[in-house]
């Protein structure tokens, strides 16, 4: 039972720090685009793009774990 646990807490951790890198990457890269790009349509396809690629790979994360 303690391993289980152990196993959860340990997934949950990965999780977790996955998540928070990735929120951190694309951050920044939302900062770089505002910074360097004028405010269009393109560009809001582009947040809403990103946003994909946050969800997809939360949900992968949770559905196949983390490397």
């Amino acid at each position: 039972m303690e391993l289980e646990r152990e196993a959860v807490a340990y997934t949950t951790g990965k999780q977790t720090q996955f998540n928070e890198a990735l929120e951190d990457y694309l951050k920044s890269l939302r900062q770089y685009l505002k910074d360097n790009l004028y405010n269009t349509k393109e560009l809001e396809d582009v947040y809403y793009h990103l946003l994909m690629v946050k969800l997809l790979s939360k949900h992968s994360s949770e559905l196949h774990g983390i490397r």
